[in-house]
């Protein structure tokens, strides 16, 4: 791509002064991120001061070491929706999934239920996971233990990163009181928060488990997601400007 891309990049857009913006989502975003790459620092030509080149990538893909993905900063941005699996599988997070898939099935195993072992096992297994009760196979502390135990050796050297700056958003609950005379007409709305960070985010250093974390990758989810915080921004914004008017 950069190979047929970059002659119409030298000979047109940057003698015409065009700024250059690369968008892509997943695999797409994955590979306009390495072009990015490539045409800030290729062995063709140097991006002058004056030209704009900017990457916007949806649902990337972890695909740069860490300096590499902190080097490109200032002009790669990285958008990641709620769970979305795709930016944060890699060779280590999936190997510290398994980690934790053996931890509970050897918990599975001292209850005899394990699907591994015997048909006899498993039969309990499934009948277990037929009943509708509040019983958990493990508290949320010996999980978080499990996950915490299985990065303790993460081999950093080799790992692969989201690349440059990432922002982070995620839907949430949250209760608000429609009437403030009564404690009793309490709605439940969808909020979005965000947070501006690198690809060594924490939450985006292992695979999170969820009935969302394939459908969280689509592009009408990634758009939802957005025009929400757009809306919810929006409105904060009208909101502080009635708030000083009232002041005044």
């Amino acid at each position: 791509l950069f190979d047929d891309t970059r002659h119409l990049i030298q000979h047109f857009f940057l003698p015409s002064k065009y700024s250059i913006v690369i968008c892509g989502h997943s695999l797409g975003a994955g590979v306009g991120t390495l072009l990015g790459v490539f045409l800030k620092h290729n062995p063709y030509f140097t991006l002058t001061h004056d030209t704009n080149l900017h990457v916007y990538a949806f649902a990337t893909p972890a695909c740069l070491d860490y300096t590499a993905s902190l080097d490109c900063r200032d002009y790669i941005t990285s958008v990641v929706n709620n769970d979305d699996c795709v930016p944060r599988i890699s060779l280590v997070t999936i190997r510290n999934l398994m980690k934790v898939f053996v931890k509970l099935d050897e918990r599975l195993a001292q209850l005899g239920r394990s699907p591994t072992s015997s048909w006899r096992s498993t039969r309990a297994y499934l009948a277990d996971l037929a009943k509708i009760d509040t019983d958990t196979l493990v508290t949320a502390q010996e999980l978080l233990d499990f996950e915490t135990e299985a990065r303790e050796d993460d081999d950093h050297e080799h790992a692969l990163f989201v690349p440059g700056k990432v922002v982070s958003m995620w839907l949430h609950d949250t209760t608000t009181n429609d009437n403030d005379d009564s404690s009793n007409n309490n709605s439940i709305k969808k909020t979005v928060d965000c947070r501006q960070g690198d690809g060594g985010l924490s939450t985006l250093r292992h695979i999170e488990v969820s009935t969302t974390m394939i459908s969280d990758h689509g592009t009408a989810n990634y758009k939802s997601t957005l025009a929400s915080l757009i809306h919810q921004e929006h409105n904060d914004n009208n909101n502080r400007e009635k708030a000083k008017q009232t002041a005044k």
